[in-house]
């Protein structure tokens, strides 16, 4: 639902060129241990997880339900 509302939206696409944000997904459909240990330290059983890592600060979780004001917000 995220990647149609929100994630993969021309304006989304467009802001994150634009702030120089890039993406990466990890695929948990094959229950990858790293991914799960990944999860785990997180306090997460399973997915989605959003995170947004600003340049030089630790990771911030986003919240489950993405909007595209929420991601185009994001600096």
């Amino acid at each position: 639902m995220n990647e149609k509302t929100a994630i993969e939206t021309d304006a989304v696409r467009d802001a994150f060129k634009a702030k120089g944000i890039g993406v990466m997904v990890g695929d948990w459909t094959s229950s990858d241990p790293a991914i799960t240990r990944f999860l785990e330290a997180r306090g997460r059983s399973g997915v989605p997880l959003y995170l947004w890592y600003p340049a030089g600060k630790e990771g911030q979780e986003l919240p489950q339900l993405l909007t595209i004001a929420t991601l185009t917000a994001l600096n």
